[in-house]
């Protein structure tokens, strides 16, 4: 409840605001309020549950929504449940037309990291290679940050796979993408 933030009354207004983005038609606004409310309940009230169960509320009124769908991994995710996080996140790996770049590759990067959890390694460097390749064609090309980051992620899962040549002969790259990325940028 640091600087006045009241996570319940927060998730309230959010509930409130979804219904009202559902009596607007607006399915994309109201699957985001929903899915903040199912946020805070989870991350803040600590209530997995009543997280859950503001989905499957919201399922019956936005089904097979992608922005539902997705937060519901996360919160599989946040719990350390890594086999339901990695058959939802991949599951949505069909649908990802759906969304823009960034929340593709966020998806697929968590999708990553479920299946390294799961020492299924080989599966976790494929992911993260799409995930940093969904973030190059978003920048035409351009190395940032999180493209970088993706990278050594796959050297690490190359590395845990067994796979140490394919892991240096991947890190050398990303060395040399260093130099070429902007942190000033990436921040903004």
């Amino acid at each position: 409840e640091a600087d006045g933030f009241e996570p319940h009354q927060a998730a309230m207004v959010l509930g409130d605001l979804g219904r009202t983005a559902i009596g607007w038609g607006e399915s994309r606004l109201a699957a985001r309020c929903i899915r903040s409310r199912a946020v805070i309940l989870d991350e803040y009230v600590a209530d997995r549950t009543a997280a859950l169960e503001v989905l499957d509320q919201a399922d019956e009124v936005l089904p097979n929504n992608f922005d539902l769908m997705r937060e519901r991994a996360k919160i599989a995710w946040r719990a350390r449940d890594y086999q339901d996080a990695f058959d939802q996140l991949t599951a949505l790996a069909d649908r990802l037309a759906e969304a823009d770049p960034i929340d593709i590759a966020f998806v697929l990067r968590e999708a990553a990291a479920s299946a390294g959890e799961l020492q299924r390694w080989s599966e976790s460097v494929t992911l993260f290679e799409r995930a940093r390749q969904v973030v190059l064609n978003s920048t035409r090309g351009t190395e940032t940050a999180f493209s970088v980051g993706l990278a050594v992620d796959t050297v690490a899962a190359r590395f845990e796979s067994g796979d140490r040549i394919g892991a240096v002969r991947t890190m050398v790259p990303v060395l040399e993408s260093l130099r070429l990325i902007n942190p000033a940028a990436d921040l903004k």
